[in-house]
């Protein structure tokens, strides 16, 4: 098997994308501290994978759009601002 045989090709990106994840996150630990970068980083990681669902990326089926999935990850962004401070 080649790499021009892989399908689809945006598997090819998955070490690209997991150096950038692991630098950011070296940094964001370094710059916010591991509690709040621990916070940050498990919101953002669900709010990309609703935001996946719901546009049905990546071979995944798509999900309708949901409230309380939406309150939950607003009132997760609120606590890490209220943790900020």
């Amino acid at each position: 098997m080649t790499l021009t045989d892989v399908e689809p090709k945006y598997m090819l990106l998955s070490g690209v994308i997991g150096a950038f994840i692991t630098i950011t996150v070296v940094k964001a630990m370094s710059a916010l501290g591991p509690a709040r970068a621990a916070m940050l980083i498990v919101v953002a990681q669900l709010i990309i994978a609703y935001a996946i669902e719901l546009m049905g990326l990546f071979g995944v089926e798509r999900q309708p759009l949901e409230g309380r999935k939406v309150i939950g990850m607003a009132v997760a962004v609120v606590g890490i601002i209220i943790f900020k401070w």
